[in-house]
């Protein structure tokens, strides 16, 4: 409190009214300022500190969303998302509550295969036909494997 009083401007503060936080010297200027009513005082917000630049900064963001196809060949392309889009019957099957909160589930998880996994072993029959017409929808239906190579295969079935 180094300051000089604010109700006198003549001796240094020693001080602070408990009310608006004025720094006075002496009982005669808190006398002089509790003549008329103060506000509380209000701590003035404080500034954010600048954000630091990060490596990101220098990326344009175009270059952020451009992936080397040959890095990761699951990441479906511009096409394949606007046919999944367009798609009445994949529309159809996200009706369902239960295939939705898979998809998020999935979606949202640190471990999506293992998710997917789990999903596919032990979640409605719907889900594992809904991924089916995903792959047909993209083009992808040579990933499907088929009733041969896989028993617990469950084609045909009615995502209602």
């Amino acid at each position: 409190m180094a300051g000089l009083c604010k109700i006198c401007s003549k001796e240094q503060s020693k001080y602070k009214c408990s009310t608006c936080r004025i720094e006075y010297c002496s009982v005669a200027c808190y006398k002089q300022h509790k003549e008329f009513p103060c506000e509380p005082y209000v701590e003035p917000p404080k500034q954010p500190e600048p954000r630091k630049p990060l490596p990101t900064d220098k990326i344009k963001e175009k270059e952020l969303w451009e992936v080397d196809e040959k890095e990761d060949e699951s990441l479906l392309k511009e096409d394949e998302l606007l046919r999944i889009g367009h798609s009445d019957a994949i529309r159809e099957y996200l009706q369902r509550s239960d295939i939705r909160e898979i998809v998020k589930q999935i979606d949202a998880s640190k471990d999506p295969e293992k998710d997917l996994a789990e999903a596919r072993a032990n979640g409605p029959p719907e889900f594992e036909a809904f991924l089916r017409t995903l792959l047909k929808t993209t083009g992808r239906d040579s990933m499907l494997v088929s009733e041969d190579q896989d028993p617990s295969w469950r084609a045909g079935l009615d995502p209602r």
